[in-house]
């Protein structure tokens, strides 16, 4: 018992003192958007999205990530959050940013094939997408480019 014990006391300091990878090796413009499941009262939406403010930017301090802009949802139902990321990404065009962070998918999204949806979305006008639990999400597709010149195509 001992002997297992003592081996779990060293891992518990391995783990410790391993250095996190950052997610970011520069520093990264983001918007961070708010999200959460919209409750009776109003006061009770704004204590848990400030309470997952204090969360995504904790980890935006640890991973070079820097908050432009926040976003929240409020009130505001399932349209909420698609005029919450519409919104995110016409600032994103404006400049404000190069990246969207959210504390999880779950905030812009209903369902996995949702999620990759809106995060396609985003990385086609050239941005990127931070999540909180889940680190960068990117479609790591290969994009084959076509060309279709005149000179080249031919119908025969």
């Amino acid at each position: 018992m001992v002997f297992l014990q003592e081996k779990k006391v060293w891992l518990d300091k391995m783990r410790r003192n391993r250095k996190k990878k950052k997610v970011s090796k520069y520093p990264v413009r983001c918007i961070i958007l708010l999200s959460v499941e919209p409750q009776e009262r109003i006061d009770y939406v704004e204590k848990k999205e400030n309470k997952q403010l204090r969360y995504i930017e904790e980890y935006a301090k640890a991973n070079n990530l820097i908050p432009m802009k926040i976003l929240r949802k409020g009130m505001l139902g399932a349209s909420g959050k698609r005029a919450l990321l519409g919104n995110a990404i016409k600032l994103l065009e404006k400049g404000v940013a190069e990246a969207i962070l959210v504390a999880n998918m779950e905030a812009i999204s209903y369902g996995i094939a949702d999620a990759y949806m809106r995060v396609g979305i985003v990385k086609e006008h050239g941005y990127r997408v931070f999540s909180v639990d889940e680190g960068e999400l990117g479609l790591n597709l290969y994009q084959q480019t076509i060309n279709t010149s005149a000179e080249e195509v031919s119908y025969g």
